[in-house]
């Protein structure tokens, strides 16, 4: 991995692969749960630009490469872990790893597809150009341009924030420092805490808006049903992959923007137990999580 750039503008699961469970109905919406639709979009919103607000999913985004099908995690703190490591065209699980711009539409780069392995970022380039976002005519190299079973179905109900996007979401929407924490649920899935923009703290959960461990926030799973039917939102620290090698699963955070960043790397959100940063520009051929949003 090349050296991180700041971009300019001011039950569980951890430890282990992720076991399938069945597929939710194509063609129809989850059932609804606590802080979300029947869509799985969150019931509060976020502010993530002077004019815009966003509904996030109510977990990552996964793919099963033999049935060329995608859900949205069925638990916020759902991740695929070391079964990323098995990616390839016929494995018949779930990743959550992805190269940048690999939604499995053809936009010209040599590496499109969610199982794609090639460790050369110039590979991941819509359209071969290295200025590329996406947005506009390559919006369908967003994953969110697929149907997505759990999630409505029909593609385009869902897309990737911006490089900007996340950076307002974490640092200059109001009081932005005091809405996210790392955090911990029930003793084993380690990650960040957003909550919504007027979010109303739980009765009788604390709360603390730091960087310091993932301890600092700890949770029960009792409790953290709690605090998600308030709106909050988890990112779980779902590692990356580099090729099909996987690493940093509980440790670190990575995910996607639609931005990219130079000619071989793109924005991304990183965090770990001690520092969050929004956003990084990393190589476009890493695997990093995707987590999506509606307006």
């Amino acid at each position: 991995m090349k050296a991180r750039y700041l971009l300019p503008l001011a039950a569980l699961l951890l430890s282990a692969a992720l076991t399938a469970c069945d597929d939710e109905g194509d063609g129809l919406p989850a059932p609804a749960v606590g802080g979300f639709d029947d869509y799985g979009a969150t019931v509060d919103y976020f502010t993530v630009g002077s004019s815009t607000r966003v509904h996030f999913s109510r977990g990552n985004l996964q793919y099963n490469p033999s049935t060329d099908k995608w859900r949205l995690a069925e638990q916020q703190y759902d991740c695929a872990g070391d079964a990323n490591a098995e990616v390839s065209a016929t494995y018949d699980g779930w990743i959550d790893l992805f190269g940048w711009g690999t939604s499995g539409w053809n936009s010209g780069a040599v590496a499109y597809l969610p199982c794609d392995t090639s460790t050369n970022a110039a590979d991941y380039r819509p359209g071969g150009s290295t200025t590329a976002s996406l947005t506009g005519d390559f919006a369908q190299a967003d994953w969110g341009q697929n149907p997505i079973a759990n999630g409505g179905a029909l593609g385009g109900m869902w897309r990737t924030l911006t490089a900007d996007e996340w950076h307002y979401l974490l640092e200059l929407r109001t009081d932005a420092p005091n809405k996210r924490g790392a955090a911990t649920i029930a003793a084993t899935c380690r990650g960040i805490i957003i909550v919504p923009d007027g979010w109303v703290r739980p009765a009788g959960i604390a709360f603390t808006p730091e960087f310091t461990s993932y301890d600092v926030n700890s949770y029960t799973a009792e409790q953290w049903k709690t605090i998600e039917t308030s709106g909050a939102i988890f990112l779980p620290a779902a590692g990356s992959r580099w090729g099909s090698n996987v690493s940093g699963v509980g440790a670190e955070g990575h995910y996607w923007s639609s931005s990219p960043y130079d000619e071989n790397g793109a924005g991304n959100l990183y965090f770990n137990a001690t520092s969050l940063g929004a956003v990084y520009g990393h190589n476009r051929h890493l695997g990093y999580a995707v987590r999506l949003v509606r307006e």
